[in-house]
């Protein structure tokens, strides 16, 4: 790479990470709601990551399998 030029890209959204508690939540929503999880651990892997994708698909936003705050708000929000 010539000098100075390199990968700008961004990792991380800007957001807050999520505690325990609040993925052990989103994963009983999922749950509540039909996506199964694979257990309420707050560790968010693969099953968690497909149910979320799945929830999002259903409510008709982008699928990408991604645990935030924003989707613990619209879990608590109701259907």
């Amino acid at each position: 790479m010539a000098r100075g030029a390199g990968l700008r890209a961004s990792l991380a959204r800007g957001d807050r990470p999520l505690s325990l508690d609040e993925r052990r939540e989103i994963q009983a929503a999922l749950e509540a709601k039909g996506h199964p999880v694979g257990g309420i651990d707050g560790r968010i892997g693969p099953r968690s990551r497909a149910a979320i994708r799945a929830y999002q698909a259903n409510a008709g936003l982008v699928a990408d399998g991604y645990a935030d705050a924003a989707l613990l708000d619209r879990l608590r929000a109701g259907p």
